[in-house]
């Protein structure tokens, strides 16, 4: 299957790639036989290590590969002394199974009301974010994703 992130890809290596080289962010490998088959790329705040974008082949799925990669960096975070391992937004299985403490996720859009622009721009943005979050609540993002794969056909 491909990656959710992968038409991001370039975006995300540029970001990434900058974040890695001033230590705010960190590419994790697990390799097989010298061949990557679980990666993820995570963001350092402090303390905090922020599980971004995970992937792993899925050939090597009866091992688990998603679960080991949860665990080898924990094991990396106590040894060093970080604080918190943030598995970000979404209520995926695997974060349950991992998880001791969830907390909700808000969204806030800070203007001027001075600013006319600013002032007609943000409630249409609050309301974008709104109509979003109940899509997402009923599965429409999913169900929008699968349309486009469907649409673009078959992979050759």
């Amino acid at each position: 299957r491909e990656h959710i992130r992968i038409n991001q890809w370039d975006a995300l290596t540029n970001l990434f790639f900058r974040r890695i080289n001033e230590s705010r962010a960190s590419l994790f490998v697990i390799y097989a036989q010298n061949i990557p088959i679980a990666i993820s790329l995570n963001r350092h705040l402090g303390t905090i290590f922020s599980y971004a974008i995970p992937s792993y082949d899925l050939s090597y799925s009866k091992f688990s590969p998603g679960h080991i990669l949860i665990l080898k960096q924990l094991e990396w975070c106590f040894d060093n002394k970080y604080k918190m391992f943030d598995m970000g937004l979404g209520d995926q299985r695997y974060k349950e199974d991992w998880c001791n403490y969830r907390y909700p996720y808000f969204s806030y859009f800070v203007y001027k009301k001075s600013d006319a622009i600013s002032a007609i721009t943000a409630p249409v943005l609050t309301g974008a974010q709104l109509f979003n979050n109940y899509m997402r609540s009923k599965d429409i993002d999913v169900l929008y994703r699968r349309f486009v794969k469907a649409l673009r056909g078959p992979k050759n």
